[in-house]
């Protein structure tokens, strides 16, 4: 098809989880915690990767495959990372920048433990004790 003339358009480059990860730990010593809002114009593609390290985490917990890593869970949960924001399904401007977290993090976040995960066979090994969303 490139030899009729074609163009597949520029090839997506995207960031390495590290470098994502921290921009992230940027963030909390800028703001001494890791909420970042949902639609945050300082940096827009950190707000993206923030909610997309939620959805795969919750993809996982639903037993849907994804590339978020059990090394990549526990370095988020080790900087306090929170995998729910509360039930209001984004953090605002207003209330994000405040310390709300203490500085080292307990990686508790607002997901409630569902009583028949813990044997639950479609999750993977490292999120049977991982915090879950109730029903």
């Amino acid at each position: 098809l490139e030899e009729i003339g074609i163009n597949w358009g520029e090839k997506r480059v995207t960031t390495p989880w590290d470098e994502r990860f921290q921009t992230l730990l940027d963030y909390k010593r800028r703001f001494r915690n890791v909420n970042v809002p949902w639609q945050w114009k300082e940096n827009v593609a950190l707000a993206q990767w923030v909610n997309s390290q939620r959805k795969k985490y919750k993809d996982l917990l639903e037993g849907k495959r994804n590339n978020l890593s059990e090394e990549q869970i526990n370095r988020l949960n080790s900087i306090g990372f929170k995998w729910n924001t509360g039930g209001k399904g984004r953090y605002s401007e207003d209330n994000t920048h405040d310390d709300q977290n203490n500085e080292e993090g307990t990686g508790e976040g607002a997901y409630t433990l569902r009583p028949d995960a813990q044997n639950s066979s479609t999750l993977p090994p490292f999120a049977a004790s991982a915090p879950m969303l109730a029903p």
